[in-house]
This record gives C-alpha cells, sequence and structure tokens, in this order.
C-alpha cells in the first residue's frame, strides 16, 4: 500500500495514523510518588495534513490552537487492537464540546509495548502535531508541555491488557 493509499483509507474511515508515540513523565520527580492514574501520559503526534483533511481532525487542531492552559477532552478515550503481530493499537477520541467530533488514531504500540499494562488500566493519553512534540524536550515545564497536548482519559481497555500479557 502506498502512502497515498494510506492516507485515502484513513480519510474514508476517519483513521488517522500517528507519527511518533512519547511516553511523558515529569523531570526530576520520583516516578514512584507520581498519581498512578495521571502519570505516565501516553502523546501521539499525528501530522497537521492528516489533521487537516477530515473535519473531525481539525476540530482536534482548532482544541490544540486554543489558547487555554489545559485541554482536556470531555469524553473518555476507548482502544481497540487492530493487529496483534506487530501490536497495532486504535485510539478513539471524541468530544460533546464544545464542538462535537469523534476521531481514530491508529497506533504502533512498539515504542512502548513495556508500558502495555500502564495503557491497558487507563491512562491518560494526548493528541499533538509532530512541530508541537519537538518541544516536549527533557527539561520542559509542566504548564508549557500541557500548553502543546489536548488531554483526554482512556477506559481500561481488556484488550490491549490481552495484549501485555503476550509481551
Amino acid at each position: 500500500m502506498t502512502d497515498t493509499d494510506t492516507r485515502e483509507v484513513a480519510q474514508a474511515s476517519r483513521v488517522v495514523f500517528a507519527q511518533s508515540a512519547h511516553v511523558l513523565l515529569p523531570a526530576g520527580e520520583d516516578v514512584s510518588m507520581l498519581p498512578a492514574d495521571t502519570w505516565p501520559v501516553f502523546a501521539f503526534a499525528v501530522s497537521d495534513a492528516d489533521l487537516g483533511a477530515s473535519p473531525a481532525g481539525r476540530v482536534l487542531l482548532e482544541v490544540l490552537r486554543a489558547r487555554q492552559p489545559v485541554r482536556l477532552l470531555d469524553t473518555p478515550a476507548t482502544w481497540t487492537v487492530l493487529a496483534q503481530d506487530p501490536p497495532l493499537l486504535c485510539l478513539r477520541l471524541s468530544a460533546t464540546a464544545p464542538t462535537p467530533f469523534a476521531l481514530s488514531i491508529a497506533v504502533a504500540a512498539s515504542p512502548f509495548a513495556d508500558r502495555l499494562d500502564a495503557l491497558a488500566e487507563g491512562a491518560t493519553v494526548a493528541v499533538t502535531t509532530p512541530g508541537r512534540a519537538r518541544e516536549l524536550t527533557p527539561g520542559i515545564g509542566r504548564a508549557d508541555a500541557l500548553h502543546a497536548l489536548v488531554l483526554a482519559r482512556a477506559e481500561r481497555s481488556t484488550a490491549v491488557e490481552s495484549l501485555a500479557c503476550r509481551a
């Protein structure tokens, strides 16, 4: 399948593909003291072009560009397993306000295969663009990091939990 074919499939089914995945933890803090239901944050970068190609993606870009200190979607995200070998996941994001939308993001699980158990338990997830993801460098403050992301709480996923047990 060519890149053009992949984009056409993604646009037709409202699925976009994450270009990269990042596991975020606050710098300089004892990881064992962090709230397990908040950290780590699993962040996924989706290209501006792919987001801009669908109505739902354009809404997500508007939310990302909003000048709010924290952007948390009002609907929990859900996970499904698209393929087990190699593991490919689908993150479904949606919101009811300020503008309703639903968007699915295909995510290769290999960058965080050793953390699938945390992901399965209902982790915090985030979406950003590659340009904003480049800002997420070691030493960045929490406020600046949060400004580069749109956050959602993910529901617990037995399908991802099953995948984690195989890893």
